[in-house]
C-alpha cells in the first residue's frame, strides 16, 4: 500500500514541523496528534513512513490486549508440534520503527499505559502467560485522539509533544485537498510521483539534521528561560521542560544551525507545554486574602514597602517564605474571630509517605498501589502453581508446562495431554490511587504569627505532590466544636487548591472530633486493605471534649488515637508547633497512632538540604 506522502496535504505547518523534529531527535520519543475527525491525524501519521530510509510505520490494531502488544504463546504451533514456540508483539515489530496508536482514548488502559512504558524504557516486560523476559523496542510513538476525547493528566504528561491539526475555512484550500484526494484514491502512484521532489528535500532535511542534532547546544540562559516559563505556566513535573529543550535543539538542527535560537523556544514551547500547563496558581492567587491587621500600618512605616508580607507595585501581596523563622508561635490563645489567611508559598516536599507492610508494587503511569488480588477479579500480572483446587486456570502457562511432554503422553487422541502438575492459576493484581485525607488544625492558635500562611503552603505543596502520584486527597478542618470535611476525596487539585484558599481560621480546638471524623472516612478502605493515609497537621493542642468520660484532653486524644492505632490507616503527624518552648503533643500523638511523625519545616526538601550544608 502506497501512504499519502506528506506534501501533499494541505496546511497543517505545525503537525509537519514536530513530527519532522521527531525523527531528527532520538531523545523525543512520543507525539501525539489531536484534533477533529477528518483533518488527516491518521494520514499524516502514516505518511512518516521511509522518510528516514528503513524506518517504516508499524500500526497498532484497534482491538490489541496486553498479548498481543508484548507478544504471546503460539498455541497452535504448542498443540501440532509439542514445542514451545512465541509470536512476536507489536513491540518487537516496532523496534527501530514508528509504531502509530490510532484513537487513543478507546485504547484499553493497560495497553496505553504498556507502550508508554516501553517507548521510554526503551524495552517491553511481555504479560503473556508462560512469558518472561524483556524484549527490546526502541521506537517513535504517534497516537492520535479525537479533540472531543480526552486523556488522563498523566498520560497527556508522557507525550513530549501533542500538536493540533488544521481545520481550513479558505475555499481554495479545501477544494485542492478534495482534488488531491481523487487523485490519490485514483492513482496513488501518480500523486506520490507528483511530490517526489518535496518529499526528497524533506527527507534531506530529516537526514542532515539527524547528524547535526547531537552537535547542537542550548545556553544557559535559555535553559533559565525553558524553566521560567514552565514555572509560569504552573507546567508540574519537569518532562516539559526536558521535552521542550529536545525539541528546540532538533528545530535548530532542521534549520541547519548549532545553537538553539529564542524563536525555536517559542515554537517547541507551543509544541511541549500547552498540553502541560495547569491554571491552578492563577485560581489560587485571587482567592480571598487574610483580613487586615492591625499591625500592617505599623509595620509598613517601620520596614518601608518593599518588605516581605507587604504589597508590592503590581498590586500582590509578597507571601513570607516557607521557613522555620516564620513559624514563631506563641502558647495557644484560642481565637473566636474568624481570619482568611493566604496560601503560603509552595516548595519540593520530601518523601513522606509511609509505607504498608506488605510487599507493593510501583508502577511507572503513576505510583498506584497494587496489591495481589484474593479473588478471580483484578488485572493478570502472571501465574503460580496453585496450592489448592484451582478454577483461575492461566491456560497459555497450563499449555507451556505440559508441552514437553507430549512427545511421551498418551494423548488417546487430544490434541494435548494435561496432568494436574501441569496446571498453572493466574495471579491477578489489583491497583488503586492512594485515598489520602488532610486533617487540619484551623483553631485559633493557628493564627499566631500568621502561622496558617506556612501551613496552608504546606498543604498545598502535599496536596500537588499527591496529584502527581496519582492519589485521591481529601480535607477535613477542625475548628470551634466541630470538624468539618471541606472536600470530599478528589484528585482535582484546582477544587483542592480553592478550598484550601477558602479556609478560615478561628474559634477552639476540637481534634479528637476531626480525628473521628476522618476515621469515619477512611475505615471502609482500611478495611478492604488498601492501607489509606490520614495526614494531621497540628501542635497536638486539643481542648474540646468529645466524648463523657473523666480523662482530660490530653488523655482523651491519646485513648482515641490508641485505639485508631491498629484499624489499617497509616498515620501522618506533621507537628506545627513553633517556638523555643515545645510540649511535644504532636509528639506524644504520633506514638499513640503508631504513625509516622515530621516537623512542619521539614516537609521543605530544600529546608533540609539547607540544614544539612550547614551542619556540613
Amino acid at each position: 500500500m502506497i501512504n499519502y506522502p506528506m506534501p501533499a496535504v494541505v496546511g497543517n505547518r505545525n503537525v509537519k514541523r514536530a513530527l519532522a523534529c521527531a525523527l531528527s531527535s532520538p531523545d523525543i520519543r512520543a507525539v501525539l496528534i489531536c484534533g477533529p475527525p477528518g483533518t488527516g491525524k491518521t494520514m499524516l501519521a502514516n505518511s512518516l513512513d521511509n522518510i528516514v530510509p528503513g524506518k517504516r510505520t508499524v500500526r497498532l490494531p484497534l482491538n490489541a490486549d496486553n498479548e498481543g502488544v508484548t507478544g504471546g504463546l503460539d498455541l497452535e504451533s504448542v498443540l501440532r508440534d509439542g514445542r514451545r514456540r512465541t509470536f512476536k508483539g507489536v513491540l518487537e515489530r516496532s523496534d527501530g520503527n514508528i509504531l502509530i496508536a490510532e484513537n487513543m482514548s478507546a485504547l484499553r488502559e493497560s495497553v496505553t499505559n504498556m507502550l508508554l512504558d516501553s517507548v521510554h524504557k526503551g524495552y517491553g516486560l511481555p504479560e503473556g502467560d508462560g512469558m518472561s523476559g524483556p524484549c527490546e523496542c526502541k521506537f517513535l510513538l504517534i497516537g492520535t485522539i479525537d479533540s472531543r476525547e480526552c486523556l488522563s493528566d498523566g498520560v497527556m504528561d508522557c507525550f513530549d509533544m501533542c500538536v493540533f491539526t488544521e481545520t481550513s475555512e479558505n475555499e481554495a484550500d479545501r477544494a485542492e485537498i478534495v482534488t488531491r484526494h481523487i487523485e490519490y484514491e485514483n492513482d496513488p502512484e501518480g500523486l506520490r510521483d507528483r511530490f517526489s521532489d518535496d518529499a526528497a528535500r524533506m527527507s534531506e532535511t530529516v537526514i542532515a539534521a539527524m547528524k547535526r542534532y547531537p552537535h547542537v547546544t542550548v545556553s544557559d540562559g535559555y535553559v533559565g528561560a525553558i524553566s521560567k516559563l514552565s514555572k509560569e505556566l504552573n507546567v508540574e513535573g519537569h518532562r516539559g521542560d526536558i521535552s521542550m529543550m529536545h525539541v528546540s535543539r532538533a528545530l535548530a538542527a532542521m534549520d541547519g544551525r548549532d545553537s538553539v535560537s529564542m524563536e525555536d523556544l517559542k515554537e517547541a514551547a507551543s509544541m511541549c507545554l500547552e498540553h502541560r500547563r495547569k491554571d491552578v496558581a492563577s485560581d489560587a492567587s485571587s482567592e480571598p486574602e487574610r483580613g487586615p491587621d492591625k499591625n500592617d500600618s505599623a509595620k509598613k512605616d517601620e520596614h518601608g514597602d518593599n518588605d516581605e508580607g507587604s504589597e508590592r507595585e503590581d498590586g500582590h501581596e509578597d507571601v513570607p517564605s516557607f521557613a522555620p523563622d516564620s513559624l514563631e508561635s506563641t502558647p495557644d490563645a484560642s481565637n473566636d474571630a474568624e481570619e482568611i489567611f493566604v496560601v503560603g508559598r509552595e516548595f519540593d516536599v520530601i518523601d513522606y509517605m509511609p509505607k504498608t507492610r506488605e510487599k507493593r508494587h510501583m508502577k511507572n503511569s503513576g505510583r498506584l498501589d497494587a496489591k495481589i488480588s484474593k479473588d478471580h477479579s483484578g488485572r493478570t500480572v502472571g501465574y503460580r502453581i496453585p496450592s489448592s483446587r484451582t478454577c483461575d486456570i492461566a491456560l497459555g502457562a497450563t499449555i507451556y508446562a505440559a508441552a514437553p511432554h507430549q512427545t511421551h503422553r498418551d494423548r488417546r487422541g487430544l490434541a494435548i495431554a494435561v496432568k494436574t502438575e501441569d496446571v498453572r492459576e493466574k495471579v491477578r493484581e489489583k491497583r488503586h490511587g492512594t485515598k489520602i485525607m488532610f486533617l487540619v488544625d484551623g483553631s485559633g492558635s493557628m493564627g499566631a504569627e500568621q502561622r496558617m500562611v506556612a501551613v496552608k503552603g504546606a498543604i498545598l505543596s502535599l496536596l500537588r505532590e499527591a496529584y502527581l502520584e496519582r492519589n485521591e486527597v481529601g480535607l477535613i478542618v477542625f475548628r470551634k466544636n466541630v470538624a468539618e470535611a471541606v472536600l470530599s476525596p478528589t484528585k482535582s487539585v484546582l477544587t483542592a487548591s480553592r478550598r484550601l484558599a477558602e479556609m478560615p481560621t478561628g474559634g477552639r480546638t476540637p481534634l479528637v472530633h476531626g480525628m473521628a471524623k476522618a476515621y469515619d472516612m477512611l475505615r471502609i478502605d482500611a478495611s478492604k486493605g488498601y492501607a489509606p493515609i490520614l495526614v494531621i497537621l497540628t501542635d497536638g493542642r486539643n481542648n474540646v471534649k468529645y466524648g463523657s468520660g473523666d480523662e482530660n484532653f490530653r488523655e482523651e486524644m491519646l485513648s482515641v488515637a490508641s485505639s485508631m492505632s491498629s484499624s489499617g490507616i497509616r498515620f501522618v503527624v506533621i507537628d506545627t508547633e513553633t517556638g523555643h518552648v515545645r510540649l511535644g503533643l504532636a509528639v506524644a500523638l504520633s506514638k499513640a497512632l503508631a504513625g509516622t511523625y515530621i516537623r512542619l519545616e521539614e516537609l521543605n526538601a530544600e529546608y533540609l538540604k539547607g540544614s544539612v550544608n550547614m551542619i556540613k
